[in-house]
């Protein structure tokens, strides 16, 4: 059993912050929160829905290669993939070991494979909060 257990399953919501649903950028602050002890921004009013990718990308690109934020060779745990979706960087996960990560899709939380065609030829790299041991 994995720490990640505890969040799959968890409902996908827009601009979600707690177990009863959450967004890919909820996911990573509740992650960093509950299991690393972490308080990152809510973001929570930064963006009208997670369909404006435009400002998905803007705040992601900000908050996650800003100063708080290292850029790291590969997935370690709890490190934050960062994808793009078309043309921008606007989806986050956390990584749980070399080969998964957490993410919300699909309508919920999900482990993915690093493998996965889908999300191998979106990303875009790995970083890891300065906080995170």
């Amino acid at each position: 059993m994995s720490w990640s257990d505890d969040y799959i399953g968890i409902p996908e919501k827009a601009h979600g912050r707690d177990r009863r649903g959450l967004d890919c950028w909820g996911l990573v602050w509740l992650v960093h929160a509950n299991e690393l002890g972490i308080d990152l921004p809510c973001h929570s009013d930064d963006y009208r829905s997670t369909n404006a990718l435009g400002e998905l990308d803007a705040l992601l690109s900000s908050d996650v290669r800003r100063h708080d934020w290292i850029e790291v060779p590969g997935p370690g745990w709890f490190t934050v993939p960062l994808f793009r979706t078309g043309r921008y960087a606007s989806h986050v996960g956390v990584t749980v070991d070399a080969q998964h990560f957490l993410h919300v899709t699909g309508g919920s939380v999900r482990l993915t494979l690093y493998s996965d065609p889908v999300w191998r030829c979106r990303l875009l790299g790995h970083y890891r909060h300065v906080e995170a041991p």
